[in-house]
């Protein structure tokens, strides 16, 4: 647990909501209740009660608020003490990823980190505007979106692109294609991610270029619950690269589709006066951070 799960878990008690705390933190729902059940097994005890009208909070719960909002509170007082001084070159770095972009960058972090052992890295699942809001506000040092992001506030550095690939169970009959056309999708049962997810919007957008309209049964997130109907072949899905090469369920093909990719890249705020000129030295920590992801993405 870091200070950033501390500051989220003083929004979950105060708004009581988990939807509303991810709001206020730059996250995705779905990233705040990922964390919550972290604390709770970190600490060996439910903090709240989950009901239907949002979060109530248990007796350990009542009892954690009181150090986390102190140390919370501690916190941003020091951060403002460090502003004020002058000492802009951070030891810390505040990343925001945008839903599929932490695993695509996941090996670049770990390589910077071993790297640079002395800067950390705290990372969150944000949304789209959360990103941008973060940037803004200065919550965030560093977002990776997918490209493009249109804000004219906005510096973007581009460090690649995914293939999206068809996953299908190993009987259906397009299993053994070398790749596939959109027009295959027409009337294809498939279920998907929802449209919080970038490669969701991306294979949107190129149904749409291609005049397709597949068979949109069901939507899921639940990684094994999508494999489970895949598998047994009752309907296909859309994943990135990078989820292809961690995918390990028997009975699974995977199919590149035809001109199916998304560029990705790097954003930051341009009033952070950080250098994006290839070739420069880097003179701060952020400059080194981000001369370092173009490295290993060249």
């Amino acid at each position: 647990m870091n200070i950033d799960s501390l500051t989220l878990f003083v929004e979950m008690y105060r708004k009581g909501s988990i939807a509303k705390a991810a709001e206020a933190c730059f996250m995705t729902p779905q990233g705040a209740n990922r964390a919550l059940r972290g604390f709770e097994t970190e600490l060996g005890c439910d903090l709240f009660v989950r009901t239907s009208t949002g979060l109530k909070p248990t007796e350990n719960g009542d009892r954690f608020y009181a150090f986390a909002a102190s140390t919370s509170r501690s916190w941003a007082e020091l951060k403002e003490v460090v502003r004020l001084s002058g000492l802009s070159d951070a030891k810390w770095l505040h990343l925001g990823f945008e839903p599929d972009l932490l695993g695509v960058m996941l090996p670049v972090l770990e390589a910077f980190r071993r790297s640079y052992p002395a800067i950390e890295l705290h990372c969150s699942d944000v949304s789209e505007q959360g990103l941008i809001d973060g940037l803004r506000t200065g919550a965030l040092d560093f977002g990776f979106a997918v490209l493009p992001v249109a804000e004219e506030d906005m510096e973007t550095v581009f460090l690649g692109s995914e293939q999206l690939y068809v996953l299908m169970s190993e009987e259906h009959p397009a299993a053994g294609l070398s790749s596939l056309p959109f027009t295959h999708f027409d009337g294809e049962p498939l279920v998907l991610v929802d449209r919080g997810f970038k490669t969701r919007r991306a294979f949107d957008a190129f149904c749409e270029q291609a005049s397709v309209s597949p068979l949109m049964s069901v939507s899921s997130n639940d990684k094994s619950f999508t494999y489970d109907l895949v598998r047994r072949g009752q309907a296909s899905t859309i994943v990135a690269e990078h989820e292809r090469m961690r995918l390990e369920v028997p009975g699974i093909a995977a199919v590149p589709l035809e001109e199916g990719r998304w560029d990705y890249g790097i954003c930051f705020s341009r009033d952070r006066g950080i250098s994006a000129v290839p070739g420069e030295a880097p003179t701060t920590n952020l400059e080194r951070f981000l001369a370092f992801v173009q490295a290993e993405r060249r």
